[in-house]
């Protein structure tokens, strides 16, 4: 395999025209590159962005914001207008979490809206099962379609620049890992009937989502640094959620799961959950250099792993909201025609 670098910050991978075989190395080229190219340049802009302030570093400084508009809250939405809300609602409850991470008072690097293709991921896990949650592989015996079997009895089959999955918050903090998955679930009372299901599919999702997650972490870091993993539900009381909770299903569906009460107590829900892991004066970027430069330099690749440092530049990001509220007429329109 041949790897080549660019001033612009591009990783080419070719395989050996010979053999036809050189997946183990181009995977492990990539995860050089996207550590110790991408990642380096990422950790100093990081460095050179906080200066000497001792308060969380949020990447990018700004939530991300893919569903920047609103649509009304009291008009009935159906269709494409009931899934723009729906999508919606998520991204501003990951607001919600984001501010309140942005608001702790540790040493911590937040990685929000981490997304990663199957070669990435690849080039730190190695060969994995598949987690295509749609796959229709079969499993060898007579079941559903939607059985968990499917995601356990063969390879990933995903194309190499097809997105393997995303996380909502990676927190990076002295000796320790957190993995957030937020759901933006809201419930009407016309909806009472099914919300439990809607509960639980959301669970699980989130869980299937955060096992995914902590495996790639546990792929960069040393033995000694702990990882946590939770489910934010936002926009849903602890009251509600211990309801659910008792209508049964699997225990493991229902762990590390924080409501909206957390949320207005956070600093005491993050230090009662996630204790401190280190005493020692260094720096986030002296004892965290391998999974910082990791996460920091995956976060920052396309699908194409071209890498941009510019991207945790607030201006830019400043700039790329004001462009997004002038563009975003889909839902803009979507909420004339209901009004």
């Amino acid at each position: 395999a041949v790897v080549s670098t660019q001033s612009t910050g591009t990783v080419l991978l070719s395989s050996c025209k010979v053999c036809g075989f050189s997946a183990n190395l181009m995977v492990s080229n990539l995860k050089d590159v996207i550590e110790e190219k991408a990642g380096y340049a990422m950790v100093e802009a990081c460095k050179s962005e906080r200066g000497q302030q001792k308060k969380p570093i949020m990447v990018p400084p700004v939530p991300d914001s893919k569903y920047i508009d609103r649509l009304p809250e009291k008009i009935p939405l159906q269709g494409q207008t009931a899934s723009e809300k729906s999508l919606q609602d998520s991204y501003f409850a990951e607001v919600k979490l984001y501010r309140c991470l942005e608001s702790l008072e540790r040493d911590l690097l937040v990685i929000h809206q981490l997304e990663y293709t199957h070669e990435q991921y690849s080039s730190f896990v190695g060969d994995h099962n598949c987690t295509i949650k749609s796959c229709k592989r079969d499993c060898g015996k007579e079941c559903e379609k939607d059985c968990s079997k499917h995601l356990q009895s063969h390879l990933c089959h995903n194309a190499k620049t097809n997105v393997e999955g995303e996380c909502d918050f990676v927190v990076v903090g002295q000796k320790y890992l957190v993995v957030f998955e937020v759901k933006g679930l809201v419930l009407s009372e016309d909806e009472e009937s099914n919300s439990f299901i809607k509960f639980q599919g959301c669970c699980d999702d989130a869980l299937r989502q955060r096992k995914r997650m902590a495996k790639l972490l546990k792929a960069t870091i040393d033995v000694d640094i702990a990882v946590y993993e939770f489910t934010a539900f936002c926009n849903i009381s602890k009251e509600k959620g211990n309801v659910f909770e008792s209508f049964g299903g699997p225990a493991s569906t229902y762990e590390n799961v924080l409501y909206a009460e957390d949320l207005s107590n956070f600093s005491d829900w993050f230090n009662d959950k996630i204790p401190l892991q280190c005493s020692s004066n260094d720096t986030l970027f002296e004892t965290m250099k391998s999974p910082l430069a990791a996460l920091l330099g995956l976060w920052s690749l396309s699908p194409e792993n071209k890498w941009d440092v510019s991207k945790i530049s607030l201006s830019k990001c400043i700039l790329e909201v004001n462009n997004k509220i002038k563009g975003a007429f889909l839902t803009r329109e979507s909420s004339e025609k209901l009004i």
